[in-house]
């Protein structure tokens, strides 16, 4: 009687795990003796499809409604995806790891000689599969001979020995321990980050915070083998309904110098360094400009100068910081000893204004805003009347120091209120920069302001067509060796390296 109670009772504890089971599956729940998805739910719901988490199906994928958190083995994967046929090992043998101190700084050795060239060309990947190391995994980086190759590793940190391994195809993505991260697109793949109506700021930001010298943002390494019309990096641009005032950039590079207090004369920044090598025949040009260009060449030749006028408006009441009683009244001057903290609040705008027009504002701060301020962009039209401006900025939102560039309007004109029936100001050209962010933290506290009065005088201009415009300046106010086309002489002119000053033509 005992026994048959025992039995009773087992096979109810059987009943209930197979309802509870069943509940959490889609379809029948033993297909071929296993299970055909495993879901993960709320136990308090009776609905799968009302509170699901995720799932595990039986062909090996997995779903997830929330996260996906993954840690790494020690010195190993932490994320492996591998294309579909490439799960098993290209060879299998036992090896020793020299991290330091030898021949090779990361060599890997082994004692049956298994790899070859192929492996550092295609970017193998070593994983160690005995106990003690399991799961350490390294990108094959170089090959020196059938028995020794360079690792690209995940930060190893010690030597070992008799190791067993595998060689694994390199996988189409991987994350391992040591903040590696590595994409392999094959020989017919690509990587591709796609876009629609896209109003966020920048798609792809590359983020270096240098802790060493000789280190790179971005390098791309191209082997071309032979082939014609291999291109390392190409921009293919369409301009779409471009506006009047509109400026775009194609490609441009901004530097902050800011912090380069210890600098000198020996200090050398090149924004862009060409160098190759000289062995064969072939003709290489530095930089091809093609035909259709009305400026091949254009160098912005004018002076930096303080602003005339400058303002902080809260909301729409001015006060003078430029013109004013120092040292709070000159604060946007450099010479001024008072640095200030600029757009305070929501809504507030400086204004910066000059006697002449100008297309370039450098915006030298103390500290940058801890977010972007959001800023928008007017210029004065006259009679206290603004209108928005395109323009191209390397502050981004005043969180830096940086260059505001944009091309003068032709409706740019000069005011003397802040607007229409509002404050009195000085009458200037002025550019209008309005903090729209509700909330900010920190605003940006400025060090001063500086305007470039450049026209197109100052300019030295390479045209399209091969033609050269020369700077135009007096004799008295152009440099020692230096060619120009003199307003004195009203010629094409050369001062020599003492002063003299020679008429060309």
């Amino acid at each position: 009687m005992k026994r048959i109670k025992i039995i009773s009772h087992v096979f109810i504890i059987i009943a209930a795990i197979l309802v509870s089971l069943s509940s959490c599956y889609e379809g029948d729940p033993f297909p071929d003796g296993w299970f055909e998805r495993i879901f993960v739910g709320s136990p308090t719901t009776t609905s799968v499809a009302d509170n699901l988490y995720g799932g595990i199906i039986a062909s090996g994928s997995i779903r997830s409604e929330a996260a996906v958190t993954a840690v790494t083995y020690d010195e190993g994967t932490g994320l492996w995806v591998s294309e579909y046929g490439t799960v098993e090992p290209e060879h299998t043998a036992v090896g020793s790891f020299d991290l330091t101190g030898g021949a090779y700084e990361n060599l890997f050795t082994s004692t049956t000689p298994i790899f070859t060239a192929a492996d550092a060309d295609s970017k193998n990947f070593i994983v160690i599969v005995n106990e003690g190391n399991y799961g350490q995994a390294a990108e094959i980086s170089i090959f020196i001979d059938v028995s020794n190759v360079v690792l690209k590793t995940t930060g190893w940190t010690a030597d070992f020995a008799d190791a067993s391994f595998e060689v694994f195809v390199h996988p189409l993505f991987f994350v391992g321990e040591g903040g590696r991260i590595a994409m392999h697109a094959r020989d017919g793949g690509n990587v591709g980050i796609e876009s629609s109506d896209y109003t966020h700021g920048a798609l792809f930001t590359v983020a270096l915070e240098s802790g060493a010298d000789a280190v790179e943002g971005i390098l791309v390494d191209v082997e071309a083998n032979g082939y014609s019309g291999i291109e390392g990096i190409e921009i293919e641009y369409a301009t779409g309904a471009l506006q009047p005032t509109d400026h775009v950039s194609i490609f441009k590079v901004d530097m902050d110098e800011t912090g380069a207090v210890a600098s000198d004369a020996t200090t050398e920044v090149d924004f862009i360094n060409l160098t190759t090598t000289d062995e064969y025949g072939l003709e290489k040009h530095a930089i091809h400009i093609g035909e259709s260009f009305d400026s091949a060449l254009t160098v912005a030749g004018g002076a930096q100068v303080d602003p005339d006028f400058g303002y902080e408006v809260t909301p729409d009441v001015p006060v003078d910081r430029v013109t004013g009683i120092a040292p709070d009244g000159t604060a946007f001057l450099e010479a001024s000893a008072s640095d200030l903290i600029i757009f305070d609040d929501d809504n507030d705008y400086i204004l910066i204004g000059s006697v002449v027009k100008f297309e370039h504002l450098a915006a030298i701060l103390v500290s940058g805003s801890n977010q972007p301020i959001v800023p928008e962009w007017y210029y004065s039209t006259g009679g206290g009347n603004w209108a928005a401006l395109v323009v191209s900025e390397t502050t981004n939102g005043f969180t830096q120091s940086g260059i505001i560039t944009f091309n003068a309007p032709g409706a740019w004109a000069q005011n003397a209120l802040t607007q229409p029936a509002g404050a009195v100001i000085n009458n200037a050209f002025y550019l209008k920069i309005v903090r729209t962010r509700n909330n900010l933290g920190s605003p940006p506290v400025e060090d001063y302001f500086k305007i470039f009065t450049s026209t197109s005088l100052t300019d030295f201009e390479i045209r399209g067509d091969g033609t050269i415009r020369p700077v135009e300046m007096t004799d008295a106010s152009a440099p020692n060796n230096s060619l120009y086309f003199s307003t004195t002489q009203n010629k094409l002119a050369y001062k020599d390296n003492g002063g003299a000053v020679h008429v060309l033509w």
